[in-house]
């Protein structure tokens, strides 16, 4: 009974919350969030004014790479430095570009590097709620 009444608390809950879930996918406007990349693993991104910095982790916690990157933005490009501060050691420059529609940020992408080969080359967010 009480799993009855959980269920229906919570189906009242979203139908007098309307829009809840879309404000949970809402575009983003901004890079400080987490990103996905096709390297597979997870960024997490914070701009702060026209620095951008991440913490970049591979799929399985960062067990096997781990990165940081420190970037300036200007405009839609961003240059910046990354180093592995896991296992290999490498690092190096990336230049990358924002993917945006007005001032909605798509996610980002690698135009060029130099140094160790950085395994990334695109970033997108996904959204959980469905």
């Amino acid at each position: 009974m009480r799993t009855v009444h959980g269920m229906a608390a919570a189906a009242f809950f979203c139908m007098a919350l309307p829009g809840y879930a879309d404000a949970i996918c809402a575009a983003r406007t901004s890079l400080t969030h987490s990103w996905v990349s096709d390297d597979r693993g997870t960024y997490y991104v914070r701009q702060v004014g026209n620095t951008v910095w991440w913490l970049g982790e591979s799929a399985d916690s960062g067990r096997t790479w781990s990165n940081v990157f420190k970037g300036v933005r200007k405009g839609d490009i961003i240059d910046g430095e990354w180093v592995d501060v896991i296992n290999k050691g490498g690092g190096g420059t990336l230049r990358l570009k924002v993917n945006s529609r007005g001032p909605t940020i798509d996610g980002f992408q690698k135009l060029s590097s130099s140094g160790t080969l950085f395994g990334g080359t695109k970033w997108s967010w996904i959204c959980k709620d469905t």
